[in-house]
């Protein structure tokens, strides 16, 4: 399935690949994010203790699935990327540990009806660009996961970057916009009668886009410094000392879906 939207979204993640090859931070550049990411899928899935057939949708460079991997030999792991660069870097990388395939999650795949016990979603339907092929992509995956299946989904919604928005703004610091390869969900984008939402963490993702998009920001511009870089030793320490805060920042949420 070839979209209007899909050159942009190659040649990004194709200079993705030439910059990151290996690395966990490929498609996600903010350390403390890819490891709050990583540590929720692993904590899901070493809690089951049965054979797992399991299915990351777009799986990149193919490092969560490498984590993966470490967790049992017994488990039957697939990757599926849209991109030729990362798929080249995943199949090399998981040769002979997981079934790494060229696919579209938008285009459904008879072999994968009711195959699964976990899908994976890390920041996948946010790229794509157009809501009835997200929406498409959403019923594919359904349908891919056996009765009683889990969906891990890992995605940024509109409501919580208005969220922290509503801050910056408040002290004259500008709006961030999506990046122009990601569509960003509605908040009842997971509102299905096939799915049962069991668990949805943001406390420590919240915490921490407070404290590197707004105060380490602020920070910046006390300093009259311009340019934010992710993994800073100011956002690192903020991190450690603060707590947690009392609204929800994360646009990224942190979610977990059973198959009815």
């Amino acid at each position: 399935m070839k979209k209007s939207y899909d050159k942009k979204n190659n040649q990004h993640y194709d200079k993705v690949a030439i910059k990151q090859k290996k690395s966990k931070l490929s498609t996600m550049e903010d350390e403390y994010v890819r490891d709050q990411e990583t540590d929720f899928i692993i904590n899901i899935i070493k809690n089951d203790k049965k054979k797992l057939n399991i299915l990351d949708i777009g799986c990149g460079n193919g490092y969560t699935l490498a984590q993966i991997t470490r967790l049992s030999k017994n488990f039957l792991i697939h990757g599926m990327d849209n991109n030729d660069s990362l798929y080249e870097i995943a199949h090399k990388r998981l040769t002979d540990k997981a079934k790494i395939i060229k696919g579209d999650i938008r285009v459904f795949n008879k072999n994968f009806k009711n195959k699964f016990d976990i899908v994976i979603s890390q920041r996948v339907l946010i790229n794509i660009l157009n809501e009835s092929d997200q929406k498409k992509s959403l019923k594919n995956i359904i349908s891919y996961l056996k009765k009683y299946g889990k969906l891990i989904a890992i995605e940024s919604f509109d409501s919580g970057l208005k969220k922290l928005n509503s801050v910056r703004v408040k002290f004259n610091l500008k709006k961030i916009k999506p990046k122009f390869h990601n569509k960003y969900l509605k908040d009842d984008f997971f509102k299905t009668k096939k799915l049962h939402k069991l668990k949805e963490e943001n406390k420590n993702l919240s915490k921490h886009f407070f404290n590197a998009r707004f105060l380490d920001e602020i920070y910046l511009k006390s300093k009259k410094k311009k340019n934010f870089t992710f993994n800073s030793k100011f956002t690192k320490y903020l991190d450690n000392t603060i707590l947690e805060v009392n609204d929800n920042y994360s646009y990224l949420k942190l979610l977990l879906f059973i198959k009815k």
